[in-house]
């Protein structure tokens, strides 16, 4: 992975360079440096290609800068929208009354809430990879960040059997003022990139040996596709390592492994439509004692 550092630039395009990137405050010239250097530096001593602002340069199309991660990452927004629908009306049958504040309407409820989280974070996600702002990185970051704490709240909820309001609030309570201290941190300390993607991977890894233990301990009637799911997802995540320079200034190993997690929603999804009925047909056959935990 190489920077902009060791590429060499001749000597005539020098001049023309200084006055692109003096302007580099404004997005859209930014951008434009970073492709007019790409014609004069294709690679670098080591026969490889260049980043530039540490990213790779991308062909715009209409204005959008990484067409295909906004293409894949729209893609995971309806794949979740998708399912979110098949949540809302599989509660519907599975309860005469729509209650998500009922103790059977609980865990419908949370299913529900991470799949708005999931819905938003694809968003911002779209929104950063079509154009890359100042704010656009920070919503795109900070959003994912919220869908994570969410995801690790649920299983905290169904992994430790949390059904009473009371000991919910002693989970959410926490995990939120430890978001909000965590997004003081980023927007007003220090944006630092390499320590949220060490924690976002960290919960997410907490996340997973979580579900795959209580799933495998409890015989969960969809303990199989959780486990697919989970080594399938972490295959997946592997092209970030890849890191390649986008093909014919489009595909990048971003944009691969937004494309991978699509078909992966629908799996994740069918381990969850399943939990969430084994909950409410668990729920029927709490004791008053149970359902104050």
């Amino acid at each position: 992975m190489k920077e902009t550092g060791p590429c060499h630039v001749p000597h005539h395009t020098k001049l023309h360079e200084k006055s692109c990137c003096a302007y580099i405050g404004c997005v859209g010239l930014r951008y434009r440096c970073m492709n007019l250097r790409k014609l004069y530096t294709i690679d670098d001593q080591d026969g490889n290609r260049c980043k530039y602002f540490g990213k790779w340069p991308f062909q715009r199309v209409l204005g959008v800068q990484e067409l295909l991660s906004v293409v894949f990452s729209l893609a995971n927004l309806a794949a979740h929208a998708h399912n979110m629908h098949k949540i809302r009306t599989a509660q519907l049958i599975n309860q005469h009354r729509p209650n998500f504040g009922s103790s059977q309407g609980l865990v419908w409820g949370l299913w529900y809430t991470y799949a708005l989280g999931s819905i938003n974070a694809w968003w911002w996600s779209a929104v950063f990879h079509s154009r890359d702002t100042h704010v656009t990185e920070r919503l795109d970051y900070l959003s994912a960040d919220v869908s994570i704490v969410i995801g690790l709240y649920v299983s905290i909820v169904r992994v430790l059997g949390v059904t009473s309001l009371q000991s919910r609030l002693t989970w959410a309570v926490p995990l939120a003022f430890a978001t909000v201290i965590h997004f003081y941190y980023m927007l007003f300390i220090k944006f630092d990139y390499g320590f949220n993607v060490t924690l976002c991977v960290s919960v997410g890894v907490l996340q997973q040996v979580m579900w795959c233990t209580w799933a495998l301990m409890n015989s969960h009637p969809c303990k199989r596709q959780l486990v697919a799911f989970v080594v399938l997802i972490n295959a997946a995540l592997s092209l970030e390592i890849l890191d390649f320079p986008p093909i014919i200034g489009f595909l990048d190993a971003h944009a691969l492994w937004h494309l991978c997690t699509v078909p992966l929603i629908y799996l994740w999804y069918c381990f969850i439509l399943a939990d969430a009925k084994w909950a409410t047909a668990s729920a029927a056959h709490l004791t008053p004692a149970d359902k104050q935990q």
